[in-house]
Parts: structure tokens; sequence; C-alpha cells
């Protein structure tokens, strides 16, 4: 039986554990293992469940040894329905959520800690592996560079744990050294640095990376395309007879431009759908440069930066005063008499409602 097994590559601790069940088995009959038939096996195993509470895998065990006495070495018929192995009690095992693991590895302040454990923890290592690894473990000469796609930069996961740190980092250094001061009227406690520490990591960070604009003119000319133009350009509108309107249109899914034709009232409704409701705006100011806030946190932000504060030119000024101050006074000449001023307002016709 040894030598089959040894010849089956079997390991050495499995070759004493079936040789050993077999031994136990042969001392309580008082006779040879190549004697023991199927049913008296059953027998045994039946009355150590019984009295000893033998374990399901101490059960397969010594079934899979008498398996390969009886089959592979004495070349015995082997019925596996005449013996049935029993079933392991299913147990799920106890595992830590999401929330759980991220909270453990935010207490490592050792980066070096956190590196080791998040390594072992992502590549599904057991303890007793993580303990017995050497230097010599890592194969560096199978190691290959895996081409990323034209589009992949870096994981955005671990860039915002990155940023977080490096910005954690800056902050607590800028408090301690006196150069940040937290104004005295906020409702939590930033002067302790635990409370600053807790509160930024128990919330998830999101990075974004975007290749960066070139300067301010092309982030106004950026926003401008969203903010300060109609639905649909005229250059796009190809032909109309008063009943359809054919337009050109570009489909993002194969990033080509097509032409579509649609009756007046069908484009009309398209062209509505682009027209803000009453009360909306195309550009709305957040935090403090909210208009709630501009005439009394921004002057708070201004105090505390050292800054002074720079007012438009145009402010307070109306529409016709502020084209006057840039183009002067040739823009409101009459373009046919060169010399009367046009004027803004609405004509009314005699007994028409204006």
């Amino acid at each position: 039986m040894f030598e089959e097994m040894s010849y089956r590559h079997y390991s050495p601790r499995s070759i004493k554990t079936y040789i050993g069940l077999v031994s136990i088995v042969s001392k309580y009959f008082g006779k040879s293992p190549d004697l023991i038939s199927i049913a008296e096996l059953k027998h045994y195993l039946f009355t150590r469940i019984e009295q000893d509470k033998l374990s399901a895998s101490s059960v397969n065990q010594t079934i899979s040894g008498f398996k390969i006495l009886f089959k592979d070495v004495l070349g015995r018929e082997w019925d596996p329905v005449k013996i049935k192995r029993p079933r392991r009690p299913k147990i799920l095992p106890t595992v830590f959520s999401k929330e759980e693991i991220s909270q453990i590895l935010n207490s490592i302040r050792n980066r070096k800690h956190y590196c080791l454990i998040a390594l072992a923890y992502g590549s599904g290592l057991r303890l007793g592996e993580v303990i017995s690894l050497k230097p010599s473990d890592i194969d560096s000469d199978g190691m290959q560079w895996i081409h990323a796609n034209k589009k992949f930069f870096v994981p955005i996961k671990a860039l915002s744990a990155i940023f977080r740190g490096v910005f954690m980092e800056r902050l607590i250094g800028a408090i301690q050294s006196k150069e940040l001061k937290i104004p005295k009227s906020q409702d939590v406690l930033y002067g302790d640095i635990k409370s600053i520490k807790s509160k930024a990591y128990e919330k998830p960070w999101n990075v974004y990376v975007k290749k960066t604009f070139k300067g301010a003119n092309q982030v106004v000319s950026y926003l401008g395309r969203y903010t300060h133009r109609v639905a649909i350009s005229n250059s796009r509108i190809l032909a109309t007879d008063g009943h359809t309107v054919r337009f050109q249109w570009k489909d993002y899914r194969d990033n080509k431009s097509k032409t579509l034709t649609l009756d007046c009232a069908e484009f009309v409704r398209r062209f509505m759908q682009h027209i803000l409701p009453s009360g909306f705006y195309k550009i709305r100011y957040y935090g403090i440069m909210a208009s709630t806030n501009s005439a009394t946190k921004m002057d708070e932000c201004f105090r505390l930066l050292k800054k002074t504060r720079l007012i438009s030119f145009y402010q307070g000024l109306s529409t016709y005063e502020v084209l006057r101050e840039i183009f002067g006074d040739e823009m409101f000449k009459c373009p046919c008499c060169k010399s009367g001023k046009m004027v803004f307002g609405i004509r009314e016709e005699k007994g028409e409602a204006p």
C-alpha cells in the first residue's frame, strides 16, 4: 500500500494518514486489513460515529484508505454504492464587510505595514502563507509588463487613496505650522486633528483625471458651447420647405455626421426641449460663490486671505450703458442716415396691442 501511494505521488502526510487509519481498523477487528469486508467496514464506521462522534472528515479518509487498499493494491471489487461517504456540513465562513475591511486598512498609519497587509488581503493569502513568505519567493524573471488600454492612465481607486493621503498630510502640516487658520465660527472641531482625520477618512474620495486646458480662453470656449449657444446652429440646418426641416446631426455611436428630416412641428418640439423652464439658469454659482453668500462669506474669504476683492467696472450699469462704454456712440448711429441714434424699445402701432 505504501509503494502504491508513493508511485501515485501521494504526499508523505497523506500516506501516513491513510496507512494509520487502515491499521486502526485492522486492530479493531484483530485481523489483517485484506480480510476485512465492506460490511464490516460499514459496521466499524457506524459504531465509531455513534460512540466516539467520529467526524465526517475522518470517515471519508478511512473510506479513501480502504478504497486504495481494495481497488488499487488488492485488485478487489469496490462498489461505492455499498458504502457512501457522509455529507459534510456546509458552514459559511465569517467574513468582513467592505466597510469593515476599509476601517481595518485605514487604521494602519505605517505605509510599509499598510502595503504588506493590503497585498496579503488582495492576493487572498492565508496567515500561514504570509508568515512563511521570503524574498526568494518573488519570481523576478517571470515578471512581464502588461500594456494597458490607450485610454487608461491610472487606477482611480489607487489614485484616490494616494491623493487623500497627500492632501491630508499637507492639510495637517499646514494646521500644525499655523500656516492655515480655521475660523472659530465652524461648528465642527477643526482644531482637533484627530477629528479632522476621522471625518476625512470615513468618507470615500473620488478623483477625476482629465487633460488640462491650455489657458483661460479654452475654458471659456469649452463652457461657452454649453451656456451661450442655442439648441442647433444655423449651419446645421440644410433645407426647409415650410413643411419639413432637414438638418445635420452627429451620431456618437460611430462618430459620424448624418442627416435627419422632421416635420416642422416635431422640429420645434425638440428645439423647445432645450429651453430652460422659468426659474432655471444655465450657469449657477455654488458654495461661497452663491448669490446668498457672495455679499457676506466672500468678503470673509478675502479678509482671511488678505486679498483685495475686485469689483467689475460695469457693475450696476444697464446693458445699453455697458455697450456704450465698450463700443462707443458709433454703435448706436443709424446705419442709413449715419447721424440719427437708434433707441431700444417696443414700437406700438396705433390701434394695436403692444
